[in-house]
């Protein structure tokens, strides 16, 4: 009789344990939590489609500014060293990445949630609750003006590319 009323009080926990889990990812991702949670506890994570077209504003918008501007220098930094490769080598390299970002959105995203939640491990339920729901979702505003400072960027070069050529 004991046993089966620890038995119940480790399933009861475990549900506590796993129905805390499933808010805490709601709370942090938001509307599209269930795709998320469905990936991140599979076997493998799956392919992100958003983050392999998207990659840098994916991260934008997903609120990981800080991988964002890593993202955004490493890619930089690729582009300056393969500048005048072969037109197959740089498509390469262009479904390379692709097809990375697109393997590893949702590791990275998981990721981030996991550091956002060890973040918030001394809270409340509530106030990690608030924490998480803060930290985490999407920021559209953020994506929109990540793409217009990348768009500008892209004309300052171009610019400045014609001007060394004195086509300007």
């Amino acid at each position: 009789m004991d046993d089966d009323r620890n038995n119940a009080f480790v399933d009861d926990a475990s549900n506590t344990s796993k129905h805390d889990e499933e808010s805490e990812v709601q709370a942090f991702v938001g509307e599209k939590w269930a795709y998320f949670s469905k990936k991140w506890n599979a076997a493998g994570s799956g392919f992100n489609i958003g983050a392999a077209f998207f990659n840098v504003l994916w991260l934008v918008y997903r609120k990981m500014y800080k991988y964002a501007i890593l993202t955004f220098l490493g890619l930089g930094v690729l582009t300056a060293i393969t500048w005048n490769v072969p037109d197959v080598v740089d498509r390469a390299i262009n479904v390379a990445i692709f097809v990375t970002f697109g393997m590893l959105g949702n590791k990275i995203y998981r990721q981030w949630f996991l550091a956002v939640k060890e973040a918030s491990k001394d809270m409340s339920k509530f106030e990690r609750l608030d924490f998480l729901q803060r930290r985490g979702g999407t920021n559209l505003g953020a994506a929109i003006l990540a793409s217009l400072l990348y768009i500008g960027i892209i004309v300052a070069i171009v610019v400045l590319a014609f001007m060394a050529e004195g086509k300007v």
